[in-house]
């Protein structure tokens, strides 16, 4: 009997889509692996509605996975939470699990809220702006801007950003999370990230190694956008990640 192929499923952040793990995803499906990275719900320009929680996220994202076989997840930011809350429900089909600009608890700032829900293209370019150590006018940064406008405008009738920053800053589950898993972690996180900055995963890298979890933590040189501003170094440490 032929085994299932090794899933991978990748997660994207608030006002990001599919394309953020393009590079990533091309590398595992060259090896072999089932790769899964899609559009959450109403990111895509569909008319899903977007979830409103990450619980709601971590269902909607177990319901894309085959019924059967080993799977990764990989998250970054919003999509790290709703990586970790699946794959603790997932139990031991849960081989890896890499979470990017994680923290936890993930707060979002009631001025940034406000300004998501008044005018959510000023408080993206805001957050492009504050999320990047590279200058505003690099390519990361206009990558970036372009992807979160294109998928904010894609659905203008669902408050996508706001919804999202939201989900962020409401998560309490990662701890318990955590407790559920079985699985290898792998933890990066950026030097120069001010929305989460490396202090605040240390107390999820911490716990994950007081219970015995195979677990890599690897600070790079990035703001949040981590596999925009360093993709090789990201891909490197995906692969080797995922190889063990």
């Amino acid at each position: 009997m032929v085994s299932p192929a090794r899933c991978a499923l990748f997660i994207h952040g608030v006002a990001c889509d599919h394309s953020v793990w393009a590079r990533p995803a091309a590398a595992l499906a060259a090896r072999g692996w089932q790769v899964l990275a899609p559009d959450l719900p109403g990111h895509g320009g569909g008319v899903a509605p977007a979830p409103a929680s990450v619980q709601t996220a971590a269902d909607w994202a177990l319901a894309q996975l085959p019924p059967t076989g080993p799977v990764a997840l990989i998250g970054h930011s919003w999509g790290s939470l709703i990586a970790l809350e699946a794959a603790a429900r997932l139990g031991p089909r849960a081989s890896h699990l890499a979470l990017l600009g994680t923290a936890s608890p993930m707060r979002v700032a009631p001025a940034l809220l406000d300004l998501a829900a008044s005018a959510p293209e000023e408080a993206l370019a805001r957050i492009i702006r504050y999320a990047h150590s590279l200058p505003e006018d690099s390519p990361p940064a206009q990558q970036q801007l372009a992807m979160g406008l294109r998928v904010l405008r894609a659905n203008p009738a669902q408050p996508l950003l706001l919804q999202g920053l939201q989900a962020c800053d409401r998560y309490q589950g990662a701890e318990a999370a955590l407790a559920a898993l079985a699985c290898r972690l792998l933890f990066l996180t950026g030097s120069h990230d001010r929305m989460t900055p490396p202090a605040a995963a240390a107390a999820l890298i911490a716990q994950a190694r007081a219970t015995g979890l195979a677990v890599q933590a690897h600070e790079l040189p990035t703001g949040h956008d981590i596999e925009g501003e360093a993709p090789a170094q990201t891909l490197a440490l995906l692969l080797s990640f995922l190889a063990a």
